[in-house]
């Protein structure tokens, strides 16, 4: 899963450790969604799109805990309804040359997304 945000910076309100590594209060963290969305101790196979396994539902593209994506249900309805519509305008489309992403060290954005479909009469 690709999020659209690549990371979000906090700032630690105590003193804390996270899996062995020590956070001030104060001190700057970053979390990776890339990163964390490919974690092997997560995902088997993480650089797979495949959206029929087990715990795809454990990405964190819309964030997680109090930091949850207060539009997260809406954008999940709407992207089933956008797949929907195509998948059944077109059945057999398929990406047909290389994705362009578009230069950024926030957001992650395609650029061009080439795809190929054959015409309903």
């Amino acid at each position: 899963m690709i999020s659209p945000v690549m990371y979000m910076r906090r700032t630690a309100m105590r003193d804390v450790e996270i899996a062995g590594q020590p956070i001030a209060e104060g001190e700057k963290v970053i979390m990776y969604y890339v990163s964390a969305n490919r974690d092997e101790r997560v995902f088997a196979d993480p650089d797979r799109l495949d959206v029929t396994r087990a715990n795809a539902d454990r990405h964190i593209a819309f964030g997680q805990g109090p930091h949850l994506c207060i539009g997260r249900r809406v954008a999940q309805l709407q992207l089933e309804e956008v797949y929907r519509q195509i998948l059944r305008r077109f059945p057999d489309i398929r990406q047909s040359d290389t994705m362009e992403v578009e230069p950024n060290n926030f957001v992650y954005a395609i650029r061009k997304l080439p795809v190929a479909f054959t015409p309903q009469a």
